[in-house]
């Protein structure tokens, strides 16, 4: 499946989400989010995120920090979804989720 990670995330109102939330920010992109995901640390990988995890999605990160249209399969999707499902707020999570979801249609 072919990923667009500079797509622009928007909020409930249609308008793009800032980066910072100031007016004048930067649009946060879909990147911004994959991202922040991957290479954070987020509390349940303490205990339970192997090293061969870590790696894959440092490699997974790697191809989305090249930006643009990314190549992913079905199971690196999830993996988006739940890292940001975990990381984020509903006001992240769910315009993330949409455009994750319109791949799988």
């Amino acid at each position: 499946m072919k990923l667009d990670v500079e797509q622009q995330l928007c909020g409930l109102d249609g308008k793009p989400i800032p980066q910072t939330g100031e007016k004048g920010s930067p649009p946060t992109t879909l990147k911004d989010i994959c991202l922040t995901v991957l290479v954070n640390e987020l509390p349940s990988d303490r205990e339970k995120a192997t090293g061969d995890e870590k790696f894959k999605r440092y490699i997974l990160a790697g191809r989305i920090n090249k930006g643009g249209v990314v190549e992913v399969d079905a199971k690196e999707i999830d993996t988006l979804k739940e890292r940001i499902g975990k990381g984020y707020g509903a006001v992240i999570v769910g315009p993330a989720w949409l455009l994750l979801e319109s791949l799988k249609s």
